[in-house]
């Protein structure tokens, strides 16, 4: 009885292909794309269109970086972000995250599908899609437009960071 019941653990343990931080980045690279489609297809270009508690659905297209940085230099900011997307893609899949926490992992992959998914507008379109403003009592605040892509890298950017000062202590 024993046997079997190991022989059933050991069938059960995850594959590491199959984690959920495997899993991740593909998940929000299709799910931004299918937004930034469905945006591209229903949305006038910088109009916005209100929705509920001060959010916006706005078509923007972006060919810089975040708060316009890069605007005027389209290639510098498509080589800029297959360069980082490279590194995070190294940085996924080396030793180095072998040893990291699942939580490190997470942030990874959150900044993993967010970079695959602007780096492919980039290479695609020539600019990336943004989508999403939020209405603020500063004008140059609610003129800021983003994407899912953005709150996953900045959301992964703060869990990475979270998680370093965590286990260094």
């Amino acid at each position: 009885m024993r046997r079997a019941a190991r022989r059933t653990r050991a069938r059960t343990r995850p594959v590491p292909w199959m984690r959920e931080e495997f899993i991740l980045a593909p998940v929000i690279f299709a799910a931004d794309e299918v937004i930034k489609q469905r945006v591209e297809m229903k949305e006038e270009l910088n109009v916005p269109r209100e929705t509920i508690g001060g959010v916006s659905v706005r078509r923007f297209h972006n060919s810089g970086a975040a708060f316009g940085f890069g605007e005027k230099n389209s290639r510098f900011m498509t080589v800029l972000s297959v360069v980082f997307a490279s590194v995070l893609t190294v940085l996924f899949f080396s030793p180095f995250s072998e040893k990291s926490t699942r939580l490190m992992k997470t942030g990874l992959a959150l900044m993993l599908g967010g970079a695959y998914s602007n780096t492919y507008d980039r290479i695609r379109r020539g600019y990336v899609v943004d989508y999403v403003s939020f209405k603020s009592r500063s004008e140059y605040m609610s003129g800021i437009v983003y994407n899912l892509s953005d709150f996953c890298i900045a959301a992964g950017a703060l869990i990475t960071v979270i998680d370093a000062a965590r286990t260094d202590d």
